[in-house]
């Protein structure tokens, strides 16, 4: 036998008659200010009118039906299925700086494109709010906490599926649970978030797990996520780990040293970018190639061995790094662009046997002295070598057929310069700038661009090719020096354009 309760007396229920009894539970939105006299959004806080239009309802949910006002804090009671605006609080003067807490017992169910943050514009922000508290949510939106920087904990309500960009990017929350309902983390969530000690997943959570604090996927065969503020100067990535996430460890300062088991078979796109504190790293030797700015700006990082697996070098991999040598293995065929752009205390560096390709701004401001090109490489990529001011030498392999634009350009100390028998095609000011004091083309070359030798001052140029190569405007320079040339005539070196891109002092044919 059973009980109701119907107009405040107690009956009895039975197969015959049964009473239901339903009322809707209400719920409360209490906000807390620092003065609600001054940081209030609405000019009467008493008035749940005036917060109903500030929190546009009913367009963003069900009203609130009153309003209730106790020191700095007021009480909003009956709303429901409410989505917090876009800035709503963030690009308020008085609101975003002013609002110290929010604790919801059931109204919102979604925070908006940075609820809590700044707009950009006015950068206001949250700044002071300490407290953010949401039972019922289902949706975080991009940027909601974005520098809520006295945020130091948030419950991710059950519920919830999905963490995105920048969610709480530069808070100093310490610890976060990830439920059993989250399916997705975006890489950017909790960047900059440098007091984060740990992750903590639920075991029912069918994505994500951790692993000592440090997030992973549900098998554990991907780290995804090294939370900035773990303490310990050493981490051993674990066996069975094949793959290092996006930005794992991105701009984190700790740890400076790593051990990856050779498990690791790929690392994602800026894998290690910014860790300026990592001082050393060793490599799986299973590892395919290094990924896009792997490990771009490790200021503090002076060697690293890429192991013999390795085939790619990718795009902006070490640049802005602090190596001072580096050996290419003979698996990699290419150096991408801007691999090792401002080394700058790189001094040497030795190629592998089937490299192929060295890309553009691959070398460019570094402190190397002497370069000797394989003869395996066909393509020296525009500003590749560009602006090495301790450069002296340089010897091209015989394989090379094209040389970028600039990609010599202004090496302040480069005097000798060999190169191979395959060249055909030389780039505008691939070595302007730079003082060769002997310039030798071979008979390959079929074409040089504009200024390529400007401002070079040589003793003498030596042209090879039984044919004058085509030409630009300045190409040689303005410099009278001698020509020496090895052809049936010297015909095709007296006529346009040659007349008009050179002050040759003379014209010599080498029989």
């Amino acid at each position: 036998m059973s009980y109701l309760t119907y107009n405040g007396k107690i009956v009895q229920s039975n197969h015959k008659y049964v009473i239901s009894v339903s009322s809707a539970p209400i719920f409360d939105l209490v906000l807390t200010f620092n003065d609600i006299g001054t940081d209030s959004p609405v000019a009467n806080p008493s008035s749940v009118s005036q917060w109903n239009a500030w929190f546009d309802l009913p367009t963003q949910g069900t009203p609130f039906t009153s309003a209730t006002v106790l020191g700095d804090a007021v009480t909003l009671s009956g709303g429901s299925n409410i989505t917090l605006k876009d800035f709503l609080f963030g690009d308020d003067a008085a609101a975003g700086p002013g609002l110290l807490s929010i604790v919801d017992t059931g109204c919102i169910i979604n925070t908006g494109y940075g609820t809590f943050s700044p707009d950009g514009v006015y950068e206001y922000g949250c700044y002071n709010l300490t407290t953010a508290v949401f039972p019922a949510l289902t949706s975080i939106g991009t940027s909601s906490f974005q520098n809520a920087i006295s945020l130091t904990s948030f419950t991710i309500p059950n519920g919830v599926s999905a963490i995105p960009l920048y969610a709480f990017e530069n808070t100093p929350i310490t610890t976060i649970s990830i439920p059993a309902s989250i399916t997705s983390i975006h890489y950017t969530a909790f960047q900059g978030c440098i007091n984060l000690t740990g992750f903590s997943v639920s075991g029912s959570n069918s994505v994500y797990s951790d692993v000592s604090g440090v997030l992973f996927n549900k098998t554990q065969s991907t780290l995804i996520s090294y939370p900035e503020g773990k303490v310990g100067a050493s981490y051993s990535i674990p066996n069975g780990v094949t793959t290092i996430d996006s930005y794992a460890f991105k701009g984190r300062s700790k740890p400076t040293n790593i051990t990856m088991p050779n498990t690791v078979t790929s690392m994602g796109v800026g894998a290690f970018d910014f860790c300026n504190k990592l001082s050393s790293i060793n490599l799986s030797s299973n590892l395919a190639a290094i990924s896009y700015q792997a490990f771009t700006n490790c200021s503090s990082l002076g060697a690293i061995t890429i192991p013999a697996s390795v085939t790619s070098i990718g795009i902006e991999s070490f640049r802005n790094c602090g190596l001072t040598s580096i050996t290419i293995p003979d698996a990699v065929t290419t150096i991408l662009d801007s691999a090792f752009n401002n080394c700058t205390k790189l001094i040497d560096v030795s190629f592998g046997s089937g490299l192929t390709t060295i890309g553009n701004n691959s070398f460019y401001s570094t402190r190397l002295t002497n370069i000797q090109i394989p003869n395996n490489v066909l393509t020296i990529g525009s500003d590749a070598f560009s602006t090495n001011p301790k450069l002296t030498t340089v010897s091209i392999g015989n394989g090379v057929t094209s040389i970028g634009q600039s990609a010599f350009y202004f090496c302040s100390s480069l005097g000798n310069v060999t190169l191979g028998n395959s060249v055909q095609s030389i780039g505008s000011y691939a070595f302007a700038f730079s003082p060769i004091t002997n310039i030798t083309i071979p008979a390959s070359v079929t074409s040089i661009g504009d200024l390529a030798y400007n401002q070079t001052v040589p003793t003498v140029y030596n042209l090879y090719p039984l044919t004058a190569p085509n030409v630009s405007t300045g190409t040689f320079g303005d410099y009278a020096k001698p020509l020496h040339i090895q052809s049936s005539g010297t015909s095709g070196y007296n006529v346009s354009p040659w007349t008009n891109v050179a002050k040759f002092s003379s014209i010599i044919q080498d029989l």
